[in-house]
């Protein structure tokens, strides 16, 4: 993943959408947050019939479940939103 990628994620994780209200920190007096435990689902278009190799790649390298969608060529992952630069 570029740094470009990573530099965005990192944006987002800090973005506020409200800009009436402050930032919330992400982590505060060195516990964990709860952004540690959000997930986002991921939807990735693949070659039809390579779904279940592409589901098997999810499943090795980023240790998610996979679901392939009705949709030909189609896959979802849930992942964890610190795990997203992987």
């Amino acid at each position: 993943m570029s740094c470009d990628t990573q530099e965005a994620t990192r944006e987002c994780l800090g973005m506020n959408l409200d800009g009436n209200k402050e930032p919330v920190s992400l982590v505060e007096s060195g516990v964990r947050s709860e952004s540690e435990h959000l997930q986002v689902t991921i939807g990735a278009t693949v070659p039809t019939g390579f779904e279940q190799t592409a589901a098997g790649e999810v499943r090795e390298k980023l240790k998610s479940a996979c679901r392939i969608s009705k949709d030909r060529g189609k896959i979802y992952f849930d992942i964890a939103v610190e795990s997203l630069a992987q």
